[in-house]
């Protein structure tokens, strides 16, 4: 069972709990007994999307701002208000920095978002359990937010990002070119 960190809401007027498991996503519970959930890749999207730039959290449960943390969540994960919660854990694990009058900023993540194609594509190469520890060392350790090549992943996970690398070098993917910087070495010229 996932053990649950209790936070403040974005604007601190009440608390909430959450988990965050590799399977289950993240669990928010707020008020008298209400749960919401948010999938592993909800999250990520989330990070992605908005990673480098400053934005207004939207916690408005009708009046989102255009653009904002709280409009992005409204149309892409639930219609229900989670911006006050979902910020705040943004803040806690270290994704954003919570600014002045409703701002958030979203650290820059310079790999993300291929690190991510590259691990969704990296699930057709793996056993389920590992491809857990991988996705967990990845998202939940932000490993992928150093890794600019292959020879900067880490000695335990190098055997297997290349036997990935010469598949996706074979697949559709290397063809449009988004792999081509993870080769060995560095990009091929």
């Amino acid at each position: 069972m996932d053990s649950f960190i209790s936070l403040k809401t974005w604007g601190g007027q009440s608390s909430f709990s959450y988990s965050k498991s590799d399977l289950l996503g993240i669990t928010i519970k707020f008020g008298d007994g209400f749960t919401a959930k948010i999938t592993m890749e909800e999250y990520v999207a989330l990070i992605q999307h908005f990673q480098g730039q400053t934005v207004n959290i939207g916690t408005s449960r009708t009046d989102r701002p255009p653009g904002s943390v709280g409009e992005w969540l409204h149309i892409y994960v639930s219609r229900a208000a989670i911006a006050s919660y979902l910020g705040a854990i943004l803040v806690y694990e270290g994704h954003a920095e919570k600014l002045a009058r409703g701002l958030i900023k979203f650290r820059q993540i310079p790999y993300a978002g291929i690190w991510s194609q590259y691990l969704g594509r990296a699930k057709d190469y793996m056993e389920y359990d590992q491809w857990i520890r991988f996705r967990s060392e990845l998202i939940d350790n932000g490993a992928f937010n150093n890794w600019g090549t292959l020879d900067d992943v880490p000695e335990k996970w190098r055997e297997l990002l290349l036997h990935l690398w010469y598949q996706l070098k074979k697949s559709e993917y290397w063809l449009e070119g988004r792999f081509e910087f993870l080769a060995p070495g560095g990009p091929e010229r």
